[in-house]
């Protein structure tokens, strides 16, 4: 992707009445991509102004590959993987590799997700790959906690002094409030999860660490794959079809009930998992009864400073909501589908919606939108899930 033109793709002045929005455009300007970060996750996710999401990419992509901004890589690849289509494997290709740059720049929660990614998309029986990035995952964020509990006060945006009078009348700090204010329980967070995943993913009573260093020292790209997916899945399903004529709209079928859905995924695991892109070995390791022990030790921690954040919180209260303790039970119910993990993420996104919080409603209706498309649901459930 050519990263040329990425800031005469917006003007801080369209923002001018949403004074958090402007500053942060203005920042973002003056190469700031922190602020860019923000202000390409407000104009992609903010209802009150119009999203921009070629603008937001470009923002993004910029931040993530030239800024070395590890939270413009995951922010990209919750932008494309929420307004694209979630079958497309095209769609899965870019998101993940956003993933993966974010993992390279040592976000634990880039490694985490990407390693998420494998598990759900491979489907080979081999579970080396996820395994592999999730242990990056728990060995980065072992760093990030040390980091965080030497350095509790994330450093803030300043403003310039030279800013106009429109930024001046009223500074404002726009916030990502699906991001917990609390770094230290997010850091035990991405431990715990990535523990959980490894032990689920493995019965090695030896569980082998991997070089950091060298992971950190690859290659940043993104669409790397996207061009290649052309080349090579689409032209086979084509051949396959005998419909050379359709040329690459083609792959929509290929996502069809009956369509040739074998071809994509070993797509995926063949050009995404490439051995030559793996973490490698550092030649020591870590016992599993050891991560088990850990495991509980932080998975207590995140679930206490959690129910008290939403216990706490009150009315449209975003940023210590709810929302951080329902997501917590989601994604451990996502390692082995335990029912009572799924009951209790209900439970907490029902108190936070109750308490006039988006985020948490939001959550709750993307839940009952999924379970109403399931086919053992009631009648009943149905409704209840209408209401």
């Amino acid at each position: 992707m050519s990263l040329a033109g990425w800031r005469g793709s917006f003007s801080a002045s369209d923002y001018a009445s949403f004074n958090e929005v402007y500053n942060i455009a203005k920042r973002c300007k003056q190469y700031d991509m922190k602020s860019c970060v923000l202000f390409a996750h407000a104009v992609a996710f903010l209802p009150l102004i119009e999203r921009n999401f070629e603008s937001a990419e470009k923002v993004l992509t910029h931040a993530c590959l030239k800024g070395g901004e590890s939270e413009g890589c995951l922010v990209l690849s919750d932008m494309i993987f929420e307004q694209g289509d979630t079958k497309n494997m095209d769609i899965i290709g870019e998101a993940a590799e956003a993933l993966k740059t974010a993992c390279i720049l040592g976000n634990p929660r880039g490694c985490r997700r990407y390693g998420e990614f494998h598990k759900k998309y491979n489907r080979d029986d081999d579970t080396t790959r996820s395994r592999l990035w999730n242990t990056a995952a728990l060995q980065l964020a072992q760093k990030e906690l040390l980091h965080v509990q030497t350095h509790p006060e994330e450093p803030r945006i300043e403003f310039d002094d030279q800013m106009d009078s429109v930024a001046q009348r009223n500074i404002g700090e726009y916030k990502i409030l699906t991001k917990s204010p609390d770094r230290i329980a997010d850091a035990h967070f991405e431990i715990a999860k990535s523990i959980a995943n490894i032990l689920a993913l493995t019965d090695e009573e030896e569980i082998p660490l991997v070089d950091i260093e060298e992971l950190q020292s690859k290659e940043l790209k993104l669409n790397g794959m996207i061009p290649k997916f052309k080349r090579d899945t689409i032209y086979r399903i084509n051949l396959a079809s005998n419909h050379f004529k359709d040329g690459y709209f083609l792959i929509n079928k290929a996502y069809e009930k009956d369509g040739p859905q074998e071809m994509v995924p070993q797509w995926f695991a063949r050009l995404c998992a490439s051995a030559e892109d793996l973490p490698i070995l550092r030649g020591d390791s870590i016992p599993r009864k050891a991560l088990e022990e850990s495991l509980q030790t932080h998975f207590s921690f995140v679930l206490n400073e959690y129910e008290a954040m939403c216990s706490s919180s009150g009315q449209q209260e975003e940023e210590r909501g709810c929302y951080h303790l329902g997501n917590f039970w989601k994604e451990f119910y996502g390692v082995d589908r335990n029912k009572e993990y799924l009951s209790k993420s209900v439970a907490a996104f029902q108190q936070g919606c109750k308490k006039d919080q988006v985020n948490s409603c939001k959550e709750i209706g993307k839940m009952y939108a999924v379970a109403d498309e399931a086919d053992n649901v009631t009648e009943e459930v149905r409704e209840y899930n209408h209401k």
